[in-house]
């Protein structure tokens, strides 16, 4: 499991959010540790979940 971790959004819709992080991160949350917004509005960084950390969230 990953964190989404610091994201920025410029009013963009929700649509605009989806096809931006939700879609590249599922993608290559596996490959890569920071990637970047094509469209240039938004950052973020995926941090890997330890299992420890995973209980402390829930």
């Amino acid at each position: 499991m990953y964190l989404l971790k610091s994201a920025s959004f410029k009013n963009k819709s929700l649509a605009d959010i989806k096809k931006c992080i939700l879609e590249p991160l599922i993608k290559n949350c596996q490959d890569n540790e920071i990637d970047f917004c094509e469209s240039g509005f938004a950052q973020y960084e995926i941090i890997p979940l330890s299992k420890k950390q995973l209980k402390e969230a829930e």
